[in-house]
């Protein structure tokens, strides 16, 4: 059965009720439930993925990034490209006459 005095009473005790207080009172509350909401952060740290190509900042119909998609396809531009080389000569500088 609904009773308007005990809905009455809650709304007095949250309008009374001073998160400063509190803080004050139950310093060893507040930081343990800090560690506590901190702990729980840290366990969806390792599904953070970090994405610093600029490229991907924009929507793929960006104007930018479709003129960009259509330089890329006419010279055949790679994103990574790794060049090596081996020298079979002599490095010998008097070598050279």
């Amino acid at each position: 059965m609904w009773r308007p005095e005990f809905e009455e009473n809650a709304m007095n005790k949250l309008r009374s009720f001073s998160l400063v207080e509190f803080s004050v009172e139950h310093p060893r509350w507040v930081v343990f439930l800090t560690v506590l909401i901190t702990l729980g952060s840290l366990t969806q740290f390792p599904k953070v993925r970090t994405d610093t190509n600029p490229k991907n900042m924009l929507p793929p119909t960006a104007e930018v990034r479709v003129a960009n998609d259509a330089v890329e396809k006419t010279f055949g531009l790679y994103e990574d490209m790794i060049v090596v080389a081996k020298h079979t000569g002599t490095s010998n500088a008097t070598d050279r006459g």
